[in-house]
């Protein structure tokens, strides 16, 4: 029983993050939980163009296993190859990675691990893009000295 509350509590972890990170969809109780955690993910992945993974497919009553594995290895390629490229980037010794039965099987312990570091990466690129925009923004308003 216990290892089942402490599923859970990393689940919801899982959500509270997702939701703060902007993913409001991820507070809708009507929807199973599992799939607001990947459907969290894909979000994730998707606001940084780090997949083109359609996760509607995991919200059909009706998707088929060999579809609901495709969708899974599809997330799981995305995450990884976006990890792999800023590990490449960073020289960061990270040992993270996610596997489809990680997915598929609802390891929230793992999971949880993969929401931070998407939201935390995802986090850093928008705010890298607002300095160089208002970076921009200023040269643009700011006129030459000496002129």
């Amino acid at each position: 029983m216990a290892q089942g509350s402490e599923m859970e509590d990393e689940a919801l972890e899982c959500i509270n993050v997702l939701v703060a990170h902007g993913y409001s969809r991820a507070a809708l109780k009507e929807i199973p939980i599992y799939e607001r955690v990947v459907g969290g993910l894909v979000f994730c992945l998707q606001s940084e163009e780090l997949t083109s993974v359609d996760c509607d497919i995991l919200f059909r009553p009706v998707a088929t296993v060999k579809e609901r594995v495709r969708v899974a290895e599809a997330i799981c390629n995305s995450f990884n190859t976006a990890l792999l490229a800023y590990k490449k980037n960073t020289n960061s010794k990270s040992t993270l990675s996610l596997s489809v039965h990680e997915l598929q099987g609802a390891n929230y312990a793992k999971l949880k691990q993969v929401v931070m570091w998407l939201v935390k990466h995802t986090q850093i690129k928008l705010t890298t893009r607002m300095q160089n925009a208002i970076e921009m923004q200023w040269k643009i308003d700011t006129p030459f000295i000496g002129d």
